[in-house]
């Protein structure tokens, strides 16, 4: 046996050219429009073409910084290479995220496969996951880069685990380094061992490795957040995280009403929506224990989705705003979907009936094609972008500020006073509309309103650097 192999592995399961063909078909006739998309100022602006750590070539300094709260150093250095090739052209930056995607939709396909034994059941999951609406954010968004980093070496480590447990330790390891979001990675390939029947204590002692990568990435990611880390009580947590998992679970079964931003506009309590999402999660669970009566495969595919999505509920907080869900958070967390299909079509379909079931799902796939497509198209403008957020949540202070933001770039400051006026009325303590109004005022010369504002801002915000700034200009 080869050193680092694992018993009873055999081989790692292939994909022929006609199924690699579909997969890449598919996602090219569904993404390939985004290639053209420019930048959004939605993060790409000071994440990627905006940000220093980007801009100069430095391994050194992509491994020492966090961007800013979180340790993403395989993604700084893909931003980097690509800055050092194209600069700011936009190109280049979504052709890799393309080929990424493509890469984990054979991923997807090779476990899928080995899940069901069937390259027809593997290629309509894969299929399902290269369409499906909520990965179009995945994909287009070119700051979702971690994601899809994280998601293709996180899915390598799963295909490579039962064949070689060194491979698969370098492909977590270089996962962690594209986005902790992986930490539970570990623990769901010792509930996959389980559904296979194994001994978990034997594979819980190969898996030490990798659970010591888990703590270890899971330290340097709490240091990156000590600022979040007390915002929210335990039982805003709670409650957010209810409803986080249940959007999840709508969104991934009905994607036809999809946004950019889920910003959390209400305050947090035992209000109606947070009482129904509390309800939902406490009936699901109960549901799912009374089925390991018959079966565990619905407790384990259950398990993988939460564990998988957890880390997204450490990430409520983004720029003093709360965001209760992302798109690309259940990048990883379908695979719970995906094995229980695998399974459940493996059991009760016969070969034949597999075949002839994987075509009419595909087929009943081209309604989520074409949102896919659609959503792509908006990822090329900020302004539809927030405008498309904005019919989701026109109560959303956050998704107002952006559109102002978006109209002082350009130089339309009625439009853009307009909208900082009305995330102002929905949320009185929104400091940086405050610090921007100022901006404007002090640009057209009414030094003492600036003032005013920026004072308004920093009153609220003590951080906001630029603003402090502003007011010394305006008092000397």
């Amino acid at each position: 046996m080869a050193a680092g192999s694992i018993p009873a592995g055999g081989t790692i399961p292939h994909v022929s050219l006609k199924y690699l063909l579909l997969i890449v078909a598919a996602a090219v006739i569904v993404y390939g429009q985004s290639l053209r998309n420019p930048f959004v100022i939605w993060d790409d602006d000071t994440l990627v073409y905006g940000n220093p750590v980007v801009q100069e070539f430095s391994v050194t300094k992509a491994f020492t910084s966090y961007d800013p709260e979180l340790y993403i150093p395989l993604t700084l250095l893909t931003y980097q290479i690509e800055y050092a090739i194209a600069g700011a052209t936009p190109l280049l930056y979504h052709v890799t995220n393309l080929l990424l995607f493509m890469g984990c939709g054979v991923l997807i396909f090779l476990l899928c496969r080995q899940w069901s034994g069937n390259a027809w059941i593997a290629t309509a999951l894969s299929l399902l996951f290269i369409v499906h609406p909520i990965n179009t954010e995945a994909v287009a968004w070119v700051s979702a880069r971690k994601d899809l980093l994280a998601g293709f070496f996180g899915l390598a480590a799963m295909l490579l685990w039962r064949y070689n447990r060194w491979l698969s330790l370098t492909a977590f390891l270089l996962a962690l380094f594209s986005k902790s979001s992986v930490i539970p990675l570990p623990l769901v390939l010792l509930l996959l061992d389980w559904a296979e029947g194994r001994d978990i204590k034997v594979f819980a002692k190969k898996l030490l490795p990798l659970f010591g990568l888990s703590i270890l990435f899971t330290i340097i990611a709490l240091l990156g957040k000590t600022k979040n880390i007390g915002s929210l009580t335990v039982v805003q947590t709670m409650l957010l995280s209810a409803k986080s998992f249940v959007t999840a679970l709508a969104k991934y079964l009905w994607p036809f009403d999809l946004s950019s931003i889920y910003h959390q506009a209400g305050t947090i309590g035992w209000s109606s929506e947070f009482l129904i999402a509390l309800g939902i999660c406490v009936a699901l669970l109960i549901a799912i224990f009374l089925s390991l009566r018959r079966t565990k495969i619905i407790a384990i595919s259950a398990a993988i989705f939460i564990l998988m999505l957890a880390p997204s509920f450490a990430n409520f907080w983004k720029d003093g705003e709360l965001h209760y869900f992302s798109d690309r958070y259940i990048l990883l967390a379908q695979l719970g979907i995906f094995f229980l299909m695998a399974k459940y079509a493996r059991v009760i379909l016969t070969r034949t009936l597999q075949k002839i079931v994987a075509g009419v799902f595909a087929v009943l796939l081209i309604p989520f094609g074409f949102t896919a497509h659609a959503r792509a198209h908006l990822w090329g403008s900020s302004e539809a972008l927030f405008r498309d957020a904005l019919k989701k949540n026109d109560r959303s202070a956050l998704l107002h500020f952006n559109l102002g933001v978006l109209e002082h770039r350009r130089g339309n400051l009625e439009a853009a006073f307009g909208a900082y006026q009305k995330t102002l009325r929905l949320d009185p303590r929104f400091a940086k509309a405050y610090a921007n109004i100022g901006a404007m005022l002090l640009d057209a010369g009414k030094t003492n309103e600036a003032i005013v504002q920026f004072r308004a801002a920093l009153e609220i915000d003590p951080t906001l650097e630029a603003t402090r700034k502003n007011l010394e200009k305006a008092l000397f």
